[in-house]
């Protein structure tokens, strides 16, 4: 095997600053490989397979260009123009796969973008791999690292455009590398490893039972009778929408979505789907396994609302298992908290929300970044990306707040319920703002009010065990910080914290 890095590794990559980082690649087998990067060296010897990695000590010069060079003692490679900043990992589904060409300013963003210290790099959107080595798609364009600008901004993800812009206003001086890996579509059963599905009894009957019934016993000619069908049906929605929109021109396209309906989805299941139970994990989240991040932001679930009550379980399940494999147990994880959308099964979204909420409480180095005061009711892709990309950008940034309000503390106090609130110093109520109580079997309204600015108190809920706020699938939010972030939705007992 020649000597390689890996496909991540390129030209202007950007690696983070002041942390310990990895550098891999492929070799012949048991072969010697030295790698140096600045001053430091690093020998190894590469496994039976022909993989190596060398770990480095962190480099804390922002300003200097580096270069990578590996020698197998035979042929040697380099790597040009690496730098150090920060490096993020935008990954999940399809909002923020979403580009930046489609975002609703583009336009305007294309001629206000000059080139700066910001590079990406797009993980192939590889779905299916054979044992012969056959790779689908097979028309995938080669990724590399690029240096943003106005000419090839389009294709980055827009929450990632925006974030970016974000942080070139707070950390000026800074390199911003961004790594996408993203693929619209998916269940959150898609990007955890397969076996991790398979040693839990309920993950295994969710999703890997329904997988081998629908792929089992099936000839070629089945498969391609189900896609045939499918793809008529996407035709004829499609048709319909296009009608309608012409008919009615001022109508938006959330509307015209709420009386055709959208477009069907999932595809017939099929054993090289990118749909199968850990199929991503294993084609597109392992080509990252060698690299170092600083913080990962995970935007995903709008999939999953056919099975919102296991969605704790897997999103715990991928932070384990992406630390593992990336080798560390401390990598920040930003979770996105679903935006508003009404289209869903009866509180699918809200049920998402409380996960993603308790999942940010319960493990270390997770912070609940919520969306849910953006998002349009009857479109699932909201086309204006700005607004929590410039939010993710600030919590990343290090500067202040880590993540957006949330609840810390509920009590009763007579017949009063007192909630502590975390990430503000004064709170922000919209008036008639109001939550529900639990008493007995029934949920009924409580009047909000600010008691300090940390705390809000509702009245007369004697009897009270829970207390919820805006637990819908499309939230109207009503209590904010005063940086404008949103209270996160919640369901909760009272009497948690304190």
């Amino acid at each position: 095997m020649v000597l390689k890095f890996d496909a991540i590794f390129g030209d202007k990559l950007v690696l983070p600053i002041g942390k310990s980082f990895g550098v891999s690649g492929w070799s012949a087998v048991k072969s010697k490989i030295e790698v140096s990067v600045g001053q430091q060296n690093r020998t190894t010897i590469s496994s039976k397979t022909g993989r190596w990695h060398v770990q480095f000590d962190p480099i804390n010069d922002g300003l200097q260009v580096y270069s990578i060079r590996a020698t197998d003692g035979t042929d040697s490679i380099s790597l040009h123009e690496l730098r150090f900043g920060l490096v993020l990992l935008l990954a999940g589904q399809s909002n923020i796969e979403y580009e930046m060409k489609d975002d609703s300013e583009y336009q305007f963003a294309k001629q206000q973008d000059s080139q700066s210290a910001i590079y990406y790099y797009n993980v192939p959107k590889i779905e299916y791999v054979g044992e012969d080595g056959t790779v689908l798609p097979d028309d995938l364009p080669v990724s590399r690292w690029k240096q943003l600008s106005s000419e090839n901004m389009g294709e980055l993800s827009a929450i990632g455009y925006w974030m970016s812009q974000s942080l070139k206003r707070r950390l000026p001086g800074t390199v911003i590398g961004i790594v996408d890996c993203y693929k619209g579509g998916t269940s959150i059963s898609s990007w955890v490893p397969k076996s991790t599905l398979e040693n839990n009894a309920l993950l295994a009957k969710t999703f890997v039972k329904p997988f081998e019934v629908a792929t089992s016993g099936k000839t070629d000619e089945d498969y391609q009778s189900e896609l045939h069908m499918y793809r008529q049906k996407v035709a004829q929605h499609n048709y319909d929408l296009a009608t309608f929109q012409a008919a009615h021109p001022d109508v938006s396209l959330s509307d015209a979505k709420k009386k055709v309906g959208h477009t069907p989805w999932p595809p017939p299941m099929t054993p090289t789907s990118f749909l199968r139970p850990g199929g991503l994990y294993q084609t597109m989240v392992r080509q990252i396994r060698g690299y170092t991040f600083n913080q990962v932001i995970w935007y995903q679930g709008e999939n999953d609302a056919q099975q919102p009550d296991v969605y704790q379980t897997m999103l715990a399940k991928l932070i384990q298992s992406w630390r593992k494999m990336l080798a560390d147990s401390s990598l920040i994880f930003n979770v996105i908290q679903l935006p508003g959308y009404a289209d869903e099964p009866f509180e699918s979204w809200a049920k998402i929300r409380q996960a993603q909420l308790s999942i940010a409480q319960m493990i270390p180095n997770v912070n609940l970044i919520s969306g849910s005061d953006t998002g349009e009711r009857h479109n699932i892709h909201p086309t204006s990306k700005r607004k929590l990309g410039e939010r993710i950008g600030r919590l990343v940034s290090n500067q202040g707040y880590s993540q957006t309000p949330l609840v810390i503390e509920t009590k009763l106090k007579g017949n009063d319920v007192i909630i502590g609130i975390g990430q503000v110093n004064q709170l922000k109520i919209d008036s008639d703002t109001k939550m529900m109580i639990k008493i007995g079997n029934e949920w009924v309204p409580r009047q909000v009010k600010k008691l300090d600015e940390q705390h809000i108190i509702l009245n007369d809920c004697s009897g009270a065990a829970a207390v919820r706020y805006q637990y819908v699938n499309y939230p109207e939010m009503t209590i904010f910080n005063e940086l404008g972030d949103p209270l996160t939705p919640f369901s909760c007992r009272i009497g948690i914290g304190g």
